[in-house]
């Protein structure tokens, strides 16, 4: 057995072409391409809102500058708080190059089929994740030093989210890099959906903060839509070609 890569159907070995695709003819080749077509364009929509809310949010953090204490620390395991080039590094990530290269993404998804195009976005979150790493390695340091075990769980949980993202933007890469199929692309939705759900969760559960740009910035949903995106353009794409 294979995999269609325009449907995501099982196709027999012995057989040429894949039935499901064969049998979509007329009506129903039509209702397929402007199923795609609506699916593709909401996601835009979707993800065009949220890089609007992720840059304000960026703006009026970066727009405050005027020294360091200006940046706001909050840690669920130590007082210490990173080195002033840490911080400042972490809030132009996240306020300036993050939103930049995810609306590159989405305009890169809906204006061009070069995929090599929405790399650069994937890039900025490994190095997002990192910073958000490097916030708070000092205290991490510190529980270690204290040996405090009951913040290890947190510590633990911190790196393997980090980790979690790290690989689902190594996977992204490698797919883009690569004649994907439809079913790869669905798998990437079940992961992202599986990472900004949990940390959804996450934050409702230990988030005391009413502000809403920045609790929707801290869900990373960004992880989500990027992966939307890219099954949507895919079975928009081969719609095309049916």
């Amino acid at each position: 057995m294979r995999i269609c890569p325009k449907c995501g159907s099982r196709i027999n070995d012995d057989a040429k072409e894949c039935q499901v695709c064969e049998k979509l003819k007329g009506t129903d080749r039509e209702n397929y391409k402007r199923t795609s077509f609506f699916l593709f364009f909401f996601s835009l929509v979707l993800a065009s809102v949220y890089v609007l809310i992720c840059a304000v949010h960026g703006i009026i953090r970066l727009s405050s500058i005027d020294n360091y204490t200006f940046l706001e620390y909050d840690s669920l395991i130590g007082s210490m708080e990173p080195h002033p080039a840490v911080i400042v590094l972490h809030y132009l990530v996240f306020g300036l190059l993050l939103p930049l290269s995810f609306g590159l993404f989405i305009v890169s998804i809906a204006l061009s089929r070069k995929v090599k195009l929405l790399i650069p976005f994937t890039i900025v979150g490994i190095v997002a994740e990192f910073s958000q790493i490097l916030m708070d390695w000092r205290n991490y340091l510190q529980v270690f030093r204290e040996k405090d075990r009951f913040l290890y769980g947190i510590i633990g949980m911190d790196i393997f989210s980090a980790l979690l993202v790290l690989f689902f933007f190594g996977l992204m890469i490698w797919m883009l890099s690569t004649d994907f199929t439809i079913s790869q692309s669905r798998l990437l939705i079940a992961f992202g959906f599986v990472l900004v759900a949990s940390r959804f969760l996450l934050k409702i559960y230990m988030s005391d903060d009413p502000e809403i740009l920045r609790f929707v910035s801290a869900t990373k949903s960004y992880i989500l839509l990027s992966a939307m995106l890219v099954n949507s353009w895919k079975r928009y794409n081969d719609s095309r070609n049916m």
